[in-house]
């Protein structure tokens, strides 16, 4: 082969990596929003992706990933949707 060392880094590796890396960040995120709504009671995505150091879009992914785990609920739609810990 003229790579060698193409075996060392198989896709199927960074891929697993990746995931695992993603799992691990979405748990520290989920815990801080957590944390954070415990304390303040609702927040909207431009909060929450200010508290996780992110940008909106990811903040939102988030939040979504967490209202359909039912951690979240939300209160109002698009530009005036606040998010709060499920009772």
């Amino acid at each position: 082969t003229l790579f060698p060392y193409t075996t060392l880094f198989r896709s199927s590796d960074k891929k697993q990596a990746i995931k695992t890396s993603d799992t691990t960040i979405y748990s520290r995120q989920r815990r801080s929003v957590i944390e954070y709504l415990t304390c303040e009671i609702k927040a909207d995505c431009k909060t929450i992706a200010e508290l996780l150091g992110i940008r909106s879009p990811r903040a939102r992914a988030v939040l979504t990933k967490m209202v359909k785990e039912e951690i979240v609920v939300t209160e109002g739609s698009n530009r005036n949707r606040t998010y709060k810990l499920k009772s």
